[in-house]
């Protein structure tokens, strides 16, 4: 339903597994290959997608948090296994400060996403009131 939207939205009829098949197609040769063009393409895909969904049914917003620590941490955590593949060696010590710091970030990114959509809900900018 999300990428027959974005299928539309760029004039396209493919039907929305083809899309996000594609995205996945894409994020997964961007890791395999190496490649940080196509690991962004992918995630940034993945981010259109999921903000078509959101405009576009205003009763999903509750899932934006979600959505964003999703993307926020396959975002980190491609680009960190990049790193990694270019032969970057890392120490337990400095893995598990990056694990941490990782998880950190996306879970405060999501507590303040909801926060402030609770906000906006709460003004009545937003939401079913």
């Amino acid at each position: 339903m999300i990428a027959a939207r974005l299928s539309n939205l760029v004039g396209l009829q493919l039907s929305s597994t083809v899309v996000l098949l594609a995205l996945v197609f894409v994020l997964i040769l961007g890791l395999l290959s190496g490649s940080s063009v196509l690991l962004a393409l992918a995630i940034t895909g993945f981010g259109l997608v999921a903000a078509i969904e959101l405009v576009s049914s205003p009763e999903s917003i509750l899932e934006a948090p979600f959505i964003g620590g999703g993307l926020l941490a396959t975002a980190e955590l491609g680009f960190w296994s990049l790193e990694l593949q270019a032969n970057c060696a890392q120490s337990r010590a400095v893995v598990a400060r990056r694990v941490v710091a990782i998880t950190c970030l996306v879970v405060l990114g999501a507590a303040l996403s909801g926060a402030f959509i609770s906000v906006l809900e709460l003004l009545g900018l937003f939401g079913s009131s």
